[in-house]
């Protein structure tokens, strides 16, 4: 019945004809600001990949990812809905009667193998791909495909080891529920025989499970009055110190602006002593990797225009979150909180103006500006690091409490309120995300099937930050950096010289290149 209904779904109902759809709830404040930004085309996917191997399968790959998919798709009811109005004031979730399997999946031979070991080799096939896939949105077809892709990335001739890239849209899923998908896909693959042959069925029929509330119903989320009242004015007053760098002005037309994304990865002993470093200087790897990137990023900057920036740090908030029948952990929803600090270039570190006598716009200048100006290892300090430790624990202390999530509720029509922000400076510099390490549970890896290298990425929104990190350490131990931006809101050079920058900065910071 189900590739029936599929059938007659393909052949009469429009592809955007959202009339037939279960209506299920509408979008929370902070699933709205999603679905508002992505129908903005300001920021258009989160994606999560993680390498999957076993000794030995005589399944097809085609058959195994359709038959986990199966599984996935019964078990957490939010990959069968999409959203509605997006163009809204009110976005809401609707549900799909079923999913056609080969509308949502992708299968990329690699040119050459690639099979990736604890010593943290760099992936550039991957990451070209994630470049490339990042860059679809999900407007076509509403009413036909679900809110995410599985991209399965396999090597020529190995059928035991394989990448899936899971892109989603972020009003279904925050960065640590991309964790939780591929937990319970280890989960599904692990649960089936490694000898019987599975069952091929494209059309998996959509639960009837509702899907759980959003974040607002789970937290109060409590904002007080002198909070609310400084937040409205400083974004009314629009005040900002005059050296506070945030990248271009946030453009009329974000499809002009294509993303590019880069990727450091560290082995698994330089992520253990960069781990263990973080701790003797009593920071986090957070810390320790904002402040990096937040060094990389001012020494690529001229000091004579711009001594400052700010950052956006996404974090999540299932700690302050229950469900009375499961285990929130172990659900794909939308539950973040952020944080925010700001990150200021010492002054005497400015040893040479004369190198700035110009407007910093021109690529020879910069070159020239990077022989004579401090280095990120030279900025980065350990007290900033620990200072950045402090802020996301003070907020962490707060319980959601005072949040800028909290506020979402407040904005009323949420598309008039970020259209509104177009030509006008943007507010934060960069953006930070570090969805931990993955950690399967005992009963996930009952079989075969492990977890190695993870790489998470994400669009970097044309409304939001000027450039984006995007942190995860995988199964097989190595830590990977992804950084992403915008062609045109941050100029080439100045991103040569920070992706150079983070990668010196750190190993110099491993090689006991600082000492406070």
């Amino acid at each position: 019945m189900g590739g029936l209904r599929q059938l007659l779904c393909d052949k009469y109902i429009p592809k955007n004809d959202t009339s037939h759809l279960e209506r299920l709830r509408p979008c929370g404040p902070i699933e709205a600001y999603s679905a508002v930004r992505h129908d903005l085309d300001s920021y258009t996917s989160v994606a999560l990949t993680a390498t999957y191997s076993c000794p030995k399968t005589s399944h097809t790959l085609r058959s195994l990812m359709f038959a986990a998919l199966r599984v996935l798709i019964n078990r957490h009811p939010v990959l069968s809905a999409v959203t509605v109005d997006e163009h809204k004031s009110k976005p809401y979730f609707a549900r799909l009667p079923s999913i056609d399997l080969r509308t949502c999946t992708l299968f990329v031979e690699r040119k050459k193998p690639f099979l990736p070991t604890e010593a943290g080799e760099h992936d550039q096939e991957l990451e070209e791909l994630l470049e490339s896939q990042h860059r679809f949105n999900w407007k076509g077809e509403v009413g036909t495909k679900p809110c995410w892709r599985a991209v399965i990335i396999y090597s020529p001739g190995i059928n035991n080891e394989f990448m899936v890239s899971w892109f989603y849209h972020h009003a279904i899923s925050d960065g640590t529920s991309g964790l939780v998908f591929h937990r319970s896909f280890l989960a599904a693959l692990n649960s089936f025989p490694l000898d019987t042959p599975l069952q091929v069925d494209e059309i998996v029929s959509s639960p009837t499970t509702p899907l759980i509330p959003p974040l607002e119903k789970l937290h109060k989320l409590p904002v007080t009055i002198p909070f609310a009242l400084s937040t409205l004015w400083k974004d009314l007053t629009g005040k900002r110190h005059p050296g506070l760098w945030t990248g271009a002005k946030i453009p009329t037309d974000p499809t002009l602006h294509p993303l590019r994304l880069c990727t450091l990865v560290f082995s698994k002993n330089d992520t253990t002593a960069l781990t263990d470093l973080s701790r003797e200087n009593k920071t986090t790897l957070t810390g320790t990797l904002e402040t990096a990137t937040a060094s990389a990023l001012l020494a690529a900057l001229d000091p004579t225009l711009h001594d400052r920036i700010t950052v956006d740090g996404a974090m999540t908030i299932r700690r302050y979150l229950s469900l009375a029948d499961r285990d929130i952990e172990d659900e794909i929803g939308a539950w973040v909180t952020q944080y925010r600090t700001e990150h200021v270039r010492p002054a005497p570190l400015i040893s040479n103006r004369s190198a700035y006598a110009r407007p910093y716009d021109d690529a020879d200048r910069a070159r020239e500006t990077a022989k004579t100006s401090p280095t990120a290892l030279d900025i980065f300090t350990w007290a900033e690091a620990r200072a950045t430790r402090a802020v996301i624990a003070a907020e962490v202390a707060k319980e959601g409490k005072n949040s800028l999530v909290g506020l979402l509720r407040w904005l009323g029509n949420q598309h008039r309120f970020w259209r509104g922000k177009i030509g006008k400076e943007r507010t934060d510099a960069l953006e930070v995300t570090n969805v931990g390490r993955w950690k399967a549970k005992a009963e996930e890896e009952k079989g075969e099937w492990r977890v190695g290298r993870v790489v998470f990425t994400q669009d970097c929104a044309v409304l939001g930050p000027a450039m984006a990190l995007s942190v995860v350490t995988g199964g097989d131990g190595c830590l990977v950096l992804a950084i992403e931006w915008r062609e045109g809101i941050v100029e080439k050079e100045v991103m040569q010289r920070v992706v150079e920058g983070v990668e010196i900065c750190l190993r110099g910071l491993l090689e006991g290149g600082k000492r406070v």
